[in-house]
């Protein structure tokens, strides 16, 4: 039910219109997030992970906002951490995207539910009210979570993580959100435009 529509792609922008919207560190790191954009678009037989690390100032809750809305604009942006793996299974359950924001910890049981989503593999646990029926399902989806670094330890979830650190903004060059939601809103069927060239020479 929280799934939102998303805008008409038109042609005429440059993907390239998206670098005044996020936080990066370079060139390269600009890159990688691109591609785990496109990467989101068609299934596959897994997605990486995407983990932007920053502490306070970094626009780390923008950048996740602004790369979900281009693939699964939805009512929950970005979701707190989960407090158990039937959590988990409800957001993959009802979410195209799986978005945590300002994780400062990831327990084993969330990276190996993280790793599952990656990969595909069943999530979920026994049905309430029930003792023996299972409620589990397998998914399969792309994720970004972001938080303090470094939050990822495990290293089954390094291995099927992109790691991003992202820089500090200078106090003069940061926006308020509501100034730049506005800006990306106009820009946003440009740079959806944009990807869809690249992604039909692609597959």
């Amino acid at each position: 039910d929280g799934m939102q529509p998303q805008v008409e792609p038109q042609r005429g922008g440059s993907i390239d219109l998206l670098k005044k919207y996020l936080s990066f560190t370079d060139e390269n790191d600009y890159k990688l997030m691109v591609s785990w954009l496109l990467g989101s678009y068609y299934a596959t037989d897994g997605y990486p992970i995407l983990v932007l690390n920053g502490g306070a100032g970094t626009a780390k809750s923008s950048t996740t906002t602004i790369l979900r809305r281009l693939v699964d604009p939805h009512v929950a942006e970005r979701r707190e951490p989960p407090k158990e793996a039937r959590d988990v299974a409800a957001i993959v359950k009802n979410s195209y995207v799986v978005a945590f924001d300002n994780l400062t910890a990831i327990p084993k049981w969330l990276s190996e539910s993280l790793c599952r989503i990656s990969t595909g593999g069943s999530l979920g646990a026994r049905a309430f009210y029930h003792l023996f029926k299972d409620a589990g399902f397998t998914a399969l989806r792309p994720s970004i979570v972001n938080g303090i670094p470094q939050f990822v330890t495990e290293s089954d979830l390094m291995d099927r993580s992109i790691l991003l650190n992202l820089p500090q903004i200078q106090e003069e060059e940061r926006k308020a959100w509501g100034e730049m939601e506005i800006e990306f809103e106009k820009d946003r069927p440009l740079i959806l435009g944009a990807l869809f060239d690249v992604l039909s020479n692609i597959i």
